[in-house]
């Protein structure tokens, strides 16, 4: 998963995690015109929806087609801990253009690394 994309003004989103984190960040993307296609949680069959966007499941997400997969996903659950484990599953489920806050155990952030680290934490405050 190393391998760099950039975002351009028609990238189509996901939120991973409809919590507060992934409403802030799905608000942000709207408000600068930006599409989020839909959320990604494991509640999806209580929430729905949330502003008119669709919540779907892991499962339903990697069935979806492959125009779909080419949306950037932007893990936003809480554990951060858990990101790149999921990152590594949607990956395999297909999707290329995540954006999580990587903490590896025992090692330095490679440069690449750091990066997307700073590109999530831009997101989560709101800023382009």
């Amino acid at each position: 998963m190393s391998k760099r994309y950039s975002i351009d003004k028609d990238a189509e989103f996901i939120i991973y995690g409809c919590g507060g984190d992934g409403r802030k960040i799905a608000a942000h993307l709207s408000a600068n015109k930006l599409t989020v296609k839909a959320f990604i949680d494991r509640r999806a069959a209580d929430i729905i929806s949330i502003n008119g966007i669709p919540v779907i499941t892991s499962d339903s997400a990697a069935s979806l087609d492959k125009k779909s997969k080419s949306a950037v996903v932007v893990i936003t659950l809480k554990n951060l801990f858990a990101h790149a484990e999921l990152a590594e599953k949607l990956y395999a489920d297909g999707f290329s253009r995540i954006i999580y806050k990587n903490i590896p155990a025992g090692r330095k952030l490679s440069k690449e690394e750091s990066e997307l680290s700073d590109l999530y934490d831009c997101l989560l405050a709101g800023q382009s």
